[in-house]
């Protein structure tokens, strides 16, 4: 599980996970860069918590993941930039939800 909460600054890190489950991601004011390409999604349904506030979440993710967007931006922005391939589990799904506040989320791999 993720649990990442950058304030008025910046992080990047890799995750290699094989059994990836969701989590948080947090920033305010600050910008967060997670790779997630090596890690192999649970099956079942994961959930990954979005909120930015005047900051932003680069997210890299493998392309044969099965991803559902639920995040609402309120004077920011949301963008995925995947190329998605052929899905390789359909029993698994990363359900990516929250809100960005003047700031915006990218995904891609």
């Amino acid at each position: 599980m993720l649990d990442e909460i950058v304030i008025m600054g910046g992080n990047e890190k890799k995750h290699d996970s094989l059994d990836f489950a969701g989590g948080k991601i947090t920033t305010i004011m600050g910008g967060s860069d997670i790779d997630l390409r090596d890690c192999q999604m649970r099956p079942g349904r994961n959930e990954l918590d979005i909120m930015c506030v005047m900051g932003g979440v680069d997210l890299k993710v493998p392309p044969h993941w099965n991803i559902l967007i639920e995040v609402s931006p309120v004077m920011g922005g949301v963008d995925d930039k995947r190329k998605v391939h052929e899905i390789t589990n359909p029993d698994s799904t990363l359900v990516i939800r929250g809100f960005c506040v003047f700031g915006g989320l990218e995904i891609k791999n």
